[in-house]
């Protein structure tokens, strides 16, 4: 039977071009706007260098890059409206994290000038709102942002068919800014599976584990206790975790220890060892998923939301602590199985993470979720190269 004859009939069905890539019927071009352009590209820089490259979180390489792999574009740029230039009718996706925070505009205001420089539609992707122990509420979050942000964010939903975000308490967020075309879909780095099939993840052993934690809380310092019971590989990915201590030889410095482990039961010698032998860190998406081979990982666990995600993304099982509104609303949009940090510190057996590592729920909405996402893709024109029949 002719083969290719039915390869063109299902890719009709499922409204691909000869290429098997889904192209918007209006014929707008998919242009990336990479907010990580630079990461990995000068690998002589110091750590804080190659950091700063990633935008101060090596979890933005997952995000990213993941969406690269589903997308079909015509160019990746940086925030600039002359970088459209040449691109016929564009339409721009944008890979987005912490955008709707308390803090510097900068960003926020090379974000709203290139809007202002362009006219075509522009979208986000993973849009989320970042609370902080004062600011715990939508409206408490809502209230303290600049009129910069305000400003922005009323802008882009008008350029854009709906904004792609992460989860219920952002959506509160933007309701709140009279912000309602929006789409939840959780985190781009989650749609790894073309075909709408996670497949099946092996059971999650103690062997060989890795950890993930946020610095500053004492309950964030029971994560790491456990890392250093277990021997784990500590994967880090922001300034915050030491990396110069740990790649660069600079002193460890107690009162650093305690300011971002407060309450750690652990002496400094055993710490230093530990940290400069167990840390892990990496600045481009391939040298990330060879570790996991190399390192033959059985299992992680901690409250970085993109090291777990970055684990399953390579066949490795993760449970989640989560500690604020980003990783709740992120677990809870996409059915990973996650636990609070307080419920975490009253784990004393490890073998118990491995009994919450339950993937049921995962696996039951993994294609719907594909399809919700495909539905923010497609409303806004963009490309992509999603092989599932709605």
């Amino acid at each position: 039977m002719d083969t290719s004859f039915i390869t063109r009939i299902q890719n009709m069905l499922l409204g691909l071009d000869s290429t098997g890539i889904h192209r918007d019927s209006e014929n707008y071009h998919t242009v990336l706007v990479n907010p990580i352009i630079s990461a990995g590209k000068d690998m002589t820089k110091d750590i804080a260098g190659k950091i700063a490259d990633v935008g101060s979180n090596t979890g933005n390489l997952m995000f990213a890059e993941g969406i690269k792999e589903q997308i079909a574009y015509e160019k990746e740029i940086w925030i600039a409206g002359d970088s459209l230039e040449g691109v016929d009718k564009p339409t721009v996706i944008m890979p987005s994290a912490n955008f709707m925070i308390h803090g510097s505009d900068n960003f926020i205001e090379g974000c709203q000038r290139f809007l202002d420089s362009t006219d075509c539609p522009v979208t986000l992707a993973g849009l989320g709102a970042q609370s902080t122990k004062e600011l715990d509420t939508p409206r408490k979050l809502v209230d303290i942002l600049t009129p910069a942000k305000k400003k922005y964010f009323k802008a882009l939903s008008e350029r854009a068919v709906t904004i792609g975000i992460r989860g219920g308490f952002t959506a509160e967020c933007l309701e709140l800014l009279g912000v309602h075309n929006y789409r939840i879909i959780g985190c781009p780095s989650f749609y790894k599976y073309l075909n709408g099939r996670f497949p099946k993840l092996p059971r999650p052993g103690l062997e060989r584990t890795q950890i993930t934690v946020t610095t500053g809380t004492p309950l964030e310092s029971r994560i790491l206790e456990m890392g250093i019971r277990l021997n784990s590989v500590w994967l880090m990915q922001m300034m915050t975790e030491m990396p110069k201590s740990a790649f660069e030889g600079e002193t460890i410095s107690p009162v650093w220890v305690e300011r971002r482990f407060p309450g750690l039961k652990v002496g400094l010698d055993e710490y230093s060892r530990y940290l400069r032998s167990r840390s892990r860190m990496f600045f481009t998406i391939d040298s990330w998923n060879r570790y996991y081979g190399e390192e033959n990982i059985t299992f992680s666990f901690g409250s970085r939301f993109h090291g777990n995600m970055a684990s399953i993304r390579n066949g490795v099982p993760a449970l989640w602590i989560t500690h604020d509104s980003r990783t709740t609303e992120l677990a809870k949009a996409l059915h990973v199985p996650y636990i609070t940090i307080q419920r975490f510190a009253d784990i004393r057996n490890p073998e118990e993470m491995l009994e919450l590592c339950d993937y049921s729920e995962m696996y039951a909405h993994y294609r719907e979720l594909c399809i919700n996402y495909i539905a923010f893709l497609e409303e806004n024109h963009i490309s992509h190269r999603f092989r599932i029949r709605k």
